[in-house]
């Protein structure tokens, strides 16, 4: 499931591109609304950019911190906050700032994770490994 997040991604960037140079090309809204009515037109491009393919790059992104909570890497709360910054925006935009700073506790906390085991030094070859008594 978290390999299909690149094709979100991809198609993330498809939107933005589509929709910064649809602005940039456009004298006023109504010219940048017919010339992205006209991109949307296109077969595939709608499904692919607009309505299906962002969603598989949060999909995936729930689903990678989802295994790593269930290989125990990070907090097991750590997919509930993901989980609410993703739900945020369809409840209400204004709730947008609100995700935001869940999504940063969450991914704070997967990254001081992520520091303090690379700061921690591997055993070496000719250390004996500590068992546990």
């Amino acid at each position: 499931m978290a390999e299909i997040a690149p094709v979100g991604a991809l198609a993330l960037t498809t939107q933005f591109t589509i929709d910064v140079v649809a602005g940039l090309l456009s004298v006023d809204n109504l010219s940048m609304s017919l010339l992205t009515r006209e991109i949307r037109d296109t077969p595939g491009v709608t499904l692919a950019a607009y309505d299906i393919g962002p969603y598989l790059f949060y999909a995936g992104q729930f689903a990678l911190v989802v295994q790593l909570a269930v290989m125990r890497r990070i907090k097991v709360w750590t997919p509930f906050l993901v989980l609410c910054d993703l739900i945020m925006p369809n409840i209400d935009k204004d709730l947008i700032p609100l995700g935001a700073i869940l999504l940063l506790v969450s991914f704070a906390s997967i990254s001081h994770r992520a520091t303090s085991a690379a700061s921690r030094p591997a055993p070496s070859a000719t250390e004996p490994i500590p068992t546990p008594a």
